[in-house]
């Protein structure tokens, strides 16, 4: 059983799902039990249902629909809503002035083999509008499986908006093809996320209190971590949170293709251990900077063991001042209330 699984797993890592979170794994539970006694059991069939889940903002949408596509041992291509129109823009792009373009890109997707989770899906302007009316639709219709993960329901989307009626129209299959579900949890994790702005304090044993406080489940304290058979020096974890010290961390050989999996499989990590740098570790310089980009723009929240006010001058070389700028400011930014309670 797919909701008692998951229950037991969250179990064992000391996460406790509350009563409208266990409802959402009850009702996927059932619905695929329901497809599939309509058919015989020799001829049941495997497809991966798509899932659209909405509701508030941090309170588990995420963590749920990751939860659902392992036990369903389906590979998953987990993407942003914003990284995922840029994806769909540049194929388009590179297809400009060929004949269904859009029918092409569809096509590529499908070889993949995999199922796509969009997270937070909300359309904000007309051009995403008309590509997400023609795409979603398509997409589906090609047997692709979609988990989508948004704050709004299909006819809360895109409000005011031009062109909204195509939208909506193009948009309303969702309800009756998908396991289509309100979240209605009323635990908000914005009012506790700027709780962690308050601490700057290195000592380790408050660390681990303060994770252990706020995620609800114990630290795994351990050397390292093993993540697409890769091994990461680290200080911790939980399902939730990766803990690292900063300076043993990007000391290590880790990698673009490093961090975005970092960030894809965990909502916080929080850094430690941070001092200031000069040009001799131009290299760990480096590998920050671009873990930060990563980290920005798939809006991973970062908590900085270290004095806000500090942050943007703990490199203070200069054969990276260029490229530190824009880290500098993004440090700052991502220090803030506004944006570790925006997600």
């Amino acid at each position: 059983m797919i909701s008692k699984s998951i229950l037991d797993e969250f179990q064992k890592k000391d996460i406790k799902l509350d009563s409208k979170q266990v409802e959402f794994l009850n009702f996927i539970e059932v619905s695929i039990n329901k497809r599939n006694k309509k058919i015989f059991s020799f001829l049941r069939s495997k497809k991966i249902p798509s899932i659209y889940l909405y509701g508030g903002v941090g309170i588990g949408k995420t963590i749920l629909l990751k939860s659902i596509a392992s036990k369903l041992n389906q590979e998953f291509e987990f993407i942003h809503f914003t990284n995922f129109m840029n994806l769909i823009k540049k194929k388009l792009d590179k297809l400009d002035g060929q004949k269904n373009p859009l029918d092409k890109v569809i096509d590529k997707l499908k070889d993949q083999k995999r199922l796509i989770f969009i997270d937070e899906f909300q359309v904000e302007d007309v051009a995403d509008a008309m590509i997400i009316a023609e795409i979603i639709p398509k997409i589906y219709l090609n047997e692709i499986p979609l988990f989508i993960s948004s704050n709004s329901s299909i006819d809360e989307l895109y409000q005011n908006g031009l062109q909204r009626e195509k939208l909506i129209k193009s948009l309303q299959f969702i309800k009756n093809d998908f396991l289509y579900h309100h979240l209605d949890s009323t635990k908000d994790y914005r009012k506790t996320n700027s709780s962690l702005l308050n601490m700057d304090s290195s000592n380790e044993n408050e660390i681990i209190k303060l994770i252990e406080s706020y995620f609800g489940e114990r630290v795994k304290l351990d050397s390292e971590l093993i993540l697409n058979d890769r091994k990461f020096p680290v200080k911790g974890f939980t399902a939730q949170c990766l803990w690292i010290d900063l300076e043993s961390f990007f000391s290590s050989p880790v990698a673009t293709q490093d961090f975005n999996f970092l960030c894809r499989d965990f909502n916080w990590i929080f850094l430690s251990n941070i001092s200031k740098f000069n040009d001799e570790s131009m290299d760990l310089v480096r590998r920050l900077i671009a873990f930060i980009d990563i980290a920005y723009i798939a809006n991973t929240k970062i908590k900085f063991f270290y004095p806000v006010a500090d942050l943007p001058h703990i490199y203070n070389g200069k054969g990276l001042l260029n490229l530190w700028e824009r880290t500098a400011s993004r440090l700052i930014e991502m220090s803030s209330r506004e944006y570790i309670t925006k997600n």
